[in-house]
């Protein structure tokens, strides 16, 4: 069984649905951080569980043809993708066999897929979602790092529709001249929980902002302020209490 904190040769077998690659150690799978398949190499146990681990690889041996430089400068540190790391032809791979596993174990079937069908590589995500917070005493918003609630400022993804990363630019200007502060979950104080974004067809983009309550002071402003930055033209705003369960607000829609 593999030990924490110790470092073990193994080879990488195939991936995770998360994109992880996995090996065997000592007959116990061990989930690897940014490995490809097919390469040997050196492993440092991160977290040992009873019937799993948790490794990264301190040393490849002999890197993978479909290995590729991460473009994005988040990735690594923002939990939003998974296999940046690997060239495009392995990554549809690993998701025809996410499906091909699925299947085969969880229903029984025996039809065999023969590809994914890909469109545009980089930004073809019509929905985004970021949260705001509060770092060095300024209201941020943008993606949360991975496996946290730290929230990544001015992150512009690669996969979302770049009209997206733009009206995100322009919500956070449009809030922060509203001078509105963002929810801090332990005080319960503060106004702005996330944003939602939507985009149509047709350019428009819906902005929808979630609150902790049915209150959002200064709106009109901020729509205002939003439409006209940098030639925006969102078709309609909309602000929504957060899905908290305790929360007796109904939506309100502000158009």
């Amino acid at each position: 069984m593999p030990e924490k904190n110790k470092t073990y040769r193994a080879r990488i077998e195939g991936y995770t649905s998360e994109g992880l690659g996995v090996a065997r150690i000592d007959g116990q799978a061990v989930f690897v951080h940014r490995a490809l398949r097919g390469e040997d190499c050196d492993v440092l146990i991160l977290k040992a569980l009873k019937n799993a681990a948790f490794g990264k690889a301190v040393r490849v041996y002999a890197p993978s043809p479909h290995r590729a430089e991460p473009d994005c400068p988040y990735y690594g540190r923002c939990g939003g993708c998974d296999f940046r790391h690997m060239d495009r032809e392995e990554e549809l791979e690993a998701k025809r066999q996410r499906v091909q596993d699925a299947l085969r174990r969880i229903g029984g079937s025996d039809v065999t897929v023969e590809g994914i069908l890909s469109g545009a590589p980089l930004h073809y995500r019509n929905k985004a979602i970021a949260s705001f917070a509060t770092q060095r005493g300024k209201l941020v918003c943008g993606l949360y790092a991975e496996g946290t609630h730290r929230v990544l400022p001015g992150a512009d993804c690669l996969l979302q529709e770049e009209i997206l990363n733009k009206t995100l630019a322009a919500v956070l200007d449009a809030a922060r001249a509203c001078r509105w502060t963002a929810y801090d979950e332990d005080r319960g104080t503060g106004l702005l929980r996330h944003t939602v974004l939507r985009s149509s067809g047709d350019g428009k983009v819906l902005v929808t902002l979630v609150t902790p309550g049915p209150d959002l002071p200064g709106s009109k402003n901020f729509c205002t302020a939003l439409r006209n930055h940098s030639k925006l033209q969102p078709a309609f705003f909309s602000t929504l209490p957060s899905f908290h369960p305790a929360s007796p607000y109904p939506p309100a829609v502000l158009q």
